[in-house]
């Protein structure tokens, strides 16, 4: 299967908004004892999952127009810091957290609505 490489600029606005709400990013507190166990045992012995069809990194450049750094986009990447004490006991929890008017505001940026929609038609060409 050939790849594709497509990008999906933000525009001045939400890079703006984009910087500042990912300020704001918290740590996911760390696993209780149980879960880690479980996470590690799963990791050598459990189901291996199939790599996703389409990864979405959000780039980070440099003024020199050199990538810095990559940013993961998926659904479970940014949870509400409201709910941090669940996501120790959590058997899936995000990467990272926002507190939850950040969250909402990170949610609602258009270049997610952008990026879902060109999921879908790549994912209808590869059916």
């Amino acid at each position: 299967m050939k790849g594709i490489n497509e990008y999906i600029p933000l525009t001045k606005k939400e890079v703006c908004v984009a910087r500042k709400i990912l300020s704001e990013i918290e740590e996911v507190p760390p696993r209780d004892y149980r879960m880690w166990l479980k996470e590690e045992y799963d990791s050598v012995f459990g189901p291996q999952p199939s790599p996703p069809m389409f990864g979405t990194p959000l780039e980070f450049v440099s003024s020199n127009g050199k990538v810095s750094y990559y940013l993961y986009l998926s659904d479970g990447l940014m949870g509400d810091a409201a709910k941090a004490e669940e996501y120790r006991t959590a058997e899936y929890r995000p990467v990272f957290m926002l507190p939850t008017a950040s969250l909402a505001r990170w949610n609602a940026l258009p270049f997610h609505k952008k990026l879902k929609r060109r999921e879908y038609q790549l994912y209808r060409r590869v059916k």
